[in-house]
């Protein structure tokens, strides 16, 4: 309830609670417009790309709003107006999953058709340059499109809705749902916008969590960690002799930056003892951006996504160029260790114990 203070201070006075619909207030020409011309309404620092976008084939679908966010992740805003958002997470997972992996030029193209329609001059691809900040240590702009990011708005959600978002969420989505509450008092409307999905406040308990499950994936739930890399340095003895100088290669390269600063070393054992993986944990994080293992005498390197994404996104697309055509997913193998690959490795860890990256520590 929403409640004024009475002018004699002595009792709290009820406001009416009221809705869009009732106050004759449209979805599209009300409530999307207002929206996109104030993001922050909903998201601080969200940067509008698009309105109605539907730049794909064989499909008359739109995105009602689709978004930059402050973490540089693609964002798709969906709205409803109502108590119940009946069905707009499944239509913000489809539009999400038609706009993942958007490249730069794209987004770029997308937002200048954006300005055209809106009769504005200035230059989509200096606004998204200085949106994302380019020039601050980073040499080319940067913008995950891989899982883009939701968020619902809408008056009220239904239970069906909350849980389906909240099991999503627990797979490794990110699905936020804004409330809209609306409240009639005199001759005005009071708009109440609260994330009710996840809870602000329960933020950094949720990212721990997610920590905690990558570090349970990264460990495959079985088997035993010990501190630093002595068992993982005597497993390579044991290796066929063409696997051997791979195999020193990245212990050498886990242990330079160890030697640096950016990491701690742990080495794990599989169920089995089938093989090990050396682990260089990004500080404070339960996971790394990879995991070097020995499986049986073969090397290889398992990289993790949603590390890099939240750790080192300026590497991401500098080194999913240099891997391809493997591509930079959540725990996708390569045995690729050439100097390059290796190297922008390197970057992506000095990145991760960057000022930015652990502010939030």
């Amino acid at each position: 309830m929403l409640y004024r203070m009475s002018k004699s201070k002595d009792r709290f006075q009820e406001i009416d609670r009221t809705s869009l619909g009732t106050e004759g207030v449209l979805e599209r020409q009300d409530l999307q417009r207002i929206i996109r011309d104030q993001p922050d309404v909903i998201e601080n620092g969200l940067f509008i790309v698009a309105e109605e976008f539907s730049n794909w084939a064989d499909s008359g679908r739109s995105i009602d709003l689709l978004g930059i966010g402050e973490d540089r992740n693609l964002v798709v805003v969906e709205l409803k107006r109502g108590d119940t958002g009946e069905h707009m997470e499944l239509q913000a997972i489809r539009y999400a999953a038609m706009a993942a992996n958007m490249t730069l030029e794209q987004i770029v193209d997308a937002h200048r058709q954006y300005l055209q329609e809106r009769g504005v001059s200035e230059d989509a691809q200096e606004l998204i340059h200085q949106f994302l900040d380019v020039g601050d240590g980073v040499t080319e702009p940067q913008v995950a499109t891989e899982r883009p990011r939701i968020l619902l708005v809408s008056e009220g959600f239904s239970k069906e809705l909350t849980t389906s978002v909240l099991w999503l969420n627990d797979v490794g989505l990110d699905i936020r749902c804004v409330r809209l509450r609306v409240y009639r008092h005199q001759d005005e409307l009071l708009i109440d916008v609260d994330q009710v999905i996840p809870l602000p406040e329960a933020h950094d308990y949720l990212v721990k969590v997610r920590d905690r499950a990558e570090e349970s994936q990264q460990q495959r739930t079985t088997g035993r960690m010990v501190a630093g890399d002595a068992d993982f340095e005597a497993s390579i003895a044991n290796a066929p002799g063409e696997h051997q100088p791979n195999l020193r290669k990245l212990l050498q390269w886990a242990r330079s930056i160890e030697e640096s600063g950016y990491t701690r070393l742990s080495t794990y054992h599989w169920k089995g003892e089938t093989g090990l993986s050396l682990i260089p944990h990004v500080h404070s994080e339960n996971a790394g951006l990879v995991t070097i293992y020995n499986d049986r005498g073969r090397p290889g390197i398992q990289l993790w996504r949603s590390v890099f994404e939240r750790r080192a996104p300026g590497v991401m697309d500098a080194l999913e160029k240099a891997l391809t055509p493997v591509r930079l997913g959540q725990g996708t193998v390569t045995k690729d260790f050439n100097d390059h690959v290796i190297e922008l490795l390197t970057q992506a860890y000095k990145e991760a114990n960057s000022p930015q990256a652990t502010k939030q520590e």
